[in-house]
């Protein structure tokens, strides 16, 4: 008898959408709970059609998928997130950014990208009164500036479209590793608003 090796697949793209969605809305909404991140993730794989695979039904307070409740239980686990019981005369709960919600995002990026998922992030959150505009400082760390500066063209048009010709301080540093292997890029943002 022969033993299958046993397989998970892990839907980091999910984990790395509710870390984002979460580190995005942080600051600009007055109490991101559990059904505000329902409405979040259910608008963005309905509206732009980012292809996130959640199932909702329809409840009294809008959109619910048991799946995304799980997968948020999952990213707190992994330290993406934390949620804190609020104490009010409606309850509720309170979800933060986590330590490690930036290795989530990080291990998501390329799918965010190219589903265009972090546009509609950026678009979210600029509706909470946030834009490209309010970031000062940008702080890049790369395992190899030859091959950071082969992509200076993809970088500009990025930059010329988020920032508009106002591009915030910019600082390159080349290191010998990042915290997660594999990732040769990681990009820290500061932003003031008001």
């Amino acid at each position: 008898m022969t033993e299958s090796p046993l397989r998970c697949e892990i839907p980091w793209e999910r984990y790395g959408l509710i870390a984002a969605i979460v580190r995005g809305l942080h600051p600009r909404s007055p109490q991101l709970g559990k059904t505000v991140l329902q409405k979040v993730v259910f608008l963005l794989q309905d509206l732009p059609g980012v292809p996130i695979g959640y199932r909702f039904q329809f409840y009294t307070y809008g959109p619910f998928s048991v799946e995304l409740l799980q997968d948020l239980d999952l990213v707190e686990g992994l330290g993406g997130v934390k949620i804190h019981r609020v104490v009010s005369l409606t309850g509720g709960f309170e979800i933060l950014p986590g330590d490690r919600a930036d290795g989530l995002i990080r291990k998501a990026g390329n799918w965010l990208k190219e589903q265009g998922a972090d546009d509609a992030i950026t678009r979210i959150v600029a509706e909470e009164g946030g834009a490209p505009s309010d970031i000062v400082k940008i702080t890049t760390f790369v395992t190899s500036i030859p091959d950071w500066r082969a992509h200076g063209e993809e970088q500009q048009a990025l930059f010329t479209e988020y920032f508009q010709g106002e591009y915030p301080a910019n600082t390159l540093v080349e290191i010998t590793a990042l915290a997660e292997d594999g990732l040769d890029v990681e990009i820290e943002a500061i932003a003031e608003l008001g």
